[in-house]
């Protein structure tokens, strides 16, 4: 995972600190502190962090480990249209490294029977582009309204920070899409298939 180390070093030493000087607080007096206080109290921050450490993602206090090169979000009635004209044209790409890109689309990466809404967020959370399939449908959609209002945020938190996160929509109509999604460069889909190149430029170069 990629981080920010100051940051953490200080959210790890204060926390610590707090929890040992708690644990002082109520032990009797003059009595020498154990060995195992110390050690209690940092494994009690590393329990802290772990807990915590998709919140400090999201704020851009740790960068995702970038697990995905792409996340693709789409509205289930694009499904067909976008598994072949987007999934299956990017599937087999290859960086600039000669390395198969890795790419979030859910009818492939999530398991029968798992927490979704979970596995969404954290892939979301560990990706380098977040790809929306703009169409009607997909604004009318509650999931994908959360998506692409996740990513916004993600990006919005990550601005000033090491993480080279990034959205990259395409769009069947740019008349449907709502005025506070319009402050993204967005690509229209054109019947030429010309929309994938400045995506996989991106995706090329890492």
């Amino acid at each position: 995972m990629q981080t920010q180390p100051l940051i953490l070093a200080i959210i790890s030493f204060l926390s610590g600190l707090v929890i040992l000087m708690v644990i002082i607080y109520f032990m009797p007096g003059n009595k020498i502190i154990r060995p195992g206080l110390p050690l209690l109290s940092m494994f009690m921050v590393a329990v802290f962090i772990w807990q915590y450490k998709k919140k400090f993602i999201k704020l851009g206090l740790i960068d995702g480990g970038e697990t995905y090169d792409l996340f693709i979000s789409y509205s289930r009635k694009q499904a067909k249209w976008v598994k072949k004209n987007v999934y299956k044209q990017l599937k087999d790409f290859r960086n600039s490294e000669d390395r198969k890109i890795n790419i979030f689309f859910d009818e492939e990466s999530i398991p029968p029977g798992e927490q979704f809404q979970d596995i969404y967020k954290d892939a979301i959370l560990n990706s380098k582009i977040f790809l929306p399939v703009f169409s009607e449908d997909y604004f009318k959609s509650n999931h994908c309204t959360y998506e692409i209002n996740f990513a916004e945020l993600r990006r919005t938190e990550t601005k000033n920070s090491e993480t080279n996160f990034r959205i990259y929509p395409l769009a069947f109509n740019f008349d449907i899409i709502p005025k506070k999604h319009t402050d993204i460069n967005i690509v229209h889909i054109d019947d030429k298939n010309s929309f994938l190149k400045g995506l996989k430029e991106a995706l090329y170069k890492g």
